[in-house]
């Protein structure tokens, strides 16, 4: 599954929105572990504008990021079952994508 958020959704002037909050504490309840379900990965992809000398990571970008790795582990998502990446896209959206995780043994402890 996946889908796009509006970046605006997110952040206002920079700084997390309680929408954002919300939709992040329920993703996190998603990809709690449960016994006998199968796990849940989800990437996050943030856009940004390619530049000729390459990419520049700017605060702003930066404080977004740690705010969604923050909130996701805050509400419960379990470690190594969610990614946070960059994509030269479109910078207003944030794009979702969730799948069953793979596991070599039958099982994943949610570390990685």
């Amino acid at each position: 599954i996946e889908f796009f958020i509006p970046l605006k959704s997110f952040f206002s002037s920079g700084l997390p929105t309680k929408t954002a909050k919300v939709i992040l504490n329920e993703i996190g309840g998603v990809l709690k572990l449960k016994v006998d379900k199968q796990p849940i990965k989800l990437e996050i992809f943030m856009g940004y504008r390619f530049l000729s000398n390459g990419l520049k990571l700017d605060e702003g970008l930066k404080s977004k990021m740690t705010f969604l790795v923050d909130t996701l582990l805050q509400a419960g998502a379990p470690k190594g079952l969610f990614s946070i990446g960059l994509e030269p896209q479109n910078q207003e959206e944030i794009r979702f994508r969730f799948s069953i995780a793979q596991s070599q043994n039958g099982h994943h402890d949610g570390a990685s």
